[in-house]
């Protein structure tokens, strides 16, 4: 029925997203099947914050379809703010963690497609306010909501040390452990090792350049990158060959002050 489904689901909630929004706080079942897909998640992206009706539609939804369970966790991450995720937290995480590996990679994919970044004030408020975040998923999906007030929080948390070989968790892990290493808040040894890991297991991070682009990596940094070039990523090793090209031209002088120094003739 639903053939391509990840496709389909984000498809439909593009649309959804791309209308005005509106509030409304009236009862509203968002599994009522007489109405349209599209009709559905117009009336949830209008309830974005109403937790509330958040709660009360995650709460009939153990009795209705898996692929109607995963448009209400899409439609929850694509819509509602970060503020309003986290407190939706006590009643979403569990059944989140309970997906099984296909749905979550379902939920992953849109989310990650159609997400708008939040980095305004609501994001950095919603972080004060933050519950436990124990759910490895809850936090991975505000990362990608909200990366500069969760991503390296969800980092340090669930993946410094997460030996998952998902693609998606060894693209996170290397991704925050340069940009952690970068703000200070994370040891340069442990950032190596841990890119090491990951880019062995198929991660390799391209945007890291591009979100530093006058990065300059610490000499003994990349020297280690450097003396293992293969071991690294390689916009990494372009870095790094970036400062030992700079820390060679200043040790170049110029041959006329060479032979007068040296008085040649």
């Amino acid at each position: 029925m639903w053939g391509n489904r990840t496709t389909i689901l984000a498809a439909a909630l593009g649309a959804a997203s791309s209308r005005r929004p509106t509030n409304s706080t009236s009862k509203f079942d968002f599994f009522d099947t007489e109405l349209t897909l599209n009709k559905r998640l117009r009336a949830a992206k209008a309830r974005r914050s109403s937790i509330p009706w958040w709660e009360e539609q995650f709460s009939a939804a153990t009795s209705v379809s898996i692929t109607n369970r995963l448009i209400l966790f899409m439609a929850l991450f694509v819509f509602a703010d970060p503020a309003v995720i986290l407190e939706c937290e006590r009643f979403v995480a569990q059944p989140l963690d309970a997906l099984a590996t296909d749905d979550w990679e379902s939920v992953c994919e849109v989310v990650s497609t159609l997400v708008e970044v939040q980095v305004d004030r609501t994001a950095r408020a919603a972080q004060s306010h933050s519950p436990h975040e124990s759910s490895l998923r809850m936090s991975y999906l505000l990362a990608l909501k909200a990366p500069k007030t969760f991503g390296r929080s969800a980092f340090i948390k669930h993946f410094l040390h997460n030996g998952d070989q998902n693609q998606r968790y060894l693209d996170f892990r290397q991704s925050w452990s340069l940009r952690s290493a970068v703000e200070g808040a994370l040891d340069w040894e442990i950032a190596l090792e841990t890119v090491k890991q990951t880019y062995a297991a198929g991660a390799e991070d391209t945007y890291f350049v591009l979100q530093y682009p006058n990065l300059r990596l610490p000499e003994d940094v990349a020297a280690k990158i450097l003396a293992n070039p293969t071991e690294y990523p390689a916009a990494l090793w372009d870095v790094a060959q970036n400062v030992a090209s700079s820390i060679a031209r200043k040790t170049v002088r110029a041959v006329g002050s060479v032979a007068r120094a040296e008085k040649w003739f």
